[in-house]
């Protein structure tokens, strides 16, 4: 495995925009989204609040293959940039060591 000496690792806010608009979408086909259920599944703007509202294997299905793309990376004093964008680019999620 080779080092890269990546010291942040986050997901690129359009990834997790589109997460979080799947998450609402199928949050309010579940009985939560009712409008006479009161529960602490719901925040006070009446926002479904799961971790989750997928089986486990769904869930697995979506997040099984890691995809370097969807993350923004620097090594230390660097601005966050996608893998493959600077010199030393991320060929596979194997040469992304974790630590």
């Amino acid at each position: 495995m080779i080092e890269l000496g990546y010291t942040t690792m986050e997901v690129r806010q359009d990834v997790h925009d589109q997460y979080n608009h799947r998450l609402d979408e199928k949050a309010q086909s579940m009985v939560w989204a009712h409008p006479g259920v009161t529960s602490w599944y719901k925040n006070d703007r009446n926002r479904i609040t799961v971790t989750s509202p997928w089986r486990l294997l769904d869930y697995w299905g979506m997040t099984r293959h890691f995809v370097p793309e969807d993350l923004l990376v620097a090594k230390p004093g660097q601005k966050p940039e996608m893998p493959g964008q600077g010199a030393d680019a991320v060929i596979s999620a194997d040469s992304l060591s974790v630590s």
